[in-house]
């Protein structure tokens, strides 16, 4: 589950980063006003948001992480981390903003992504495995 959580949150993260890379600009200078004070505008305000949210999804997921590493062997918990890969595409494709676009090779390689993770995942005990 805390693998789960952690690709959830790392994907999350990538969005909302995405999003506040968009107007890194704005961002910098929110932080960095010029010698002519201006209030700062709303793009600034929400990008900054978008990258502290972000940066936020990175932290906890860090935490759900190190759970998993606690639970799991480290050659079942690290491929399990390949399902961010398909939920950020997935993600960039519904959401708006993200101006990403269907393309047969992207499908095919997030299927082999799935198809990966599937033969890595773990299974019942005896399941497509020898026992020693």
């Amino acid at each position: 589950m805390a693998v789960a959580q952690s690709a959830l949150l790392v994907s999350v993260a990538q969005l909302l980063l995405k999003r506040a890379a968009v107007d890194l600009d704005a961002i910098i200078a929110l932080f960095m006003p010029s010698a002519a004070p201006q209030p700062p505008s709303a793009t600034a305000l929400q990008a900054a948001v978008m990258l502290l949210l972000g940066l936020l999804c990175y932290g906890l997921s860090l935490l759900c992480w190190l759970r998993a590493l606690g639970e799991l062997p480290l050659s079942i918990a690290y491929p399990l981390l390949g399902v961010s890969y398909p939920l950020v595409y997935l993600g960039s494709l519904l959401l708006p903003g993200f101006d990403d676009h269907l393309s047969l090779m992207r499908c095919l390689g997030l299927l082999s992504v799935v198809i990966g993770i599937t033969l890595l995942a773990p299974r019942p005990r005896g399941e497509g495995e020898e026992r020693p």
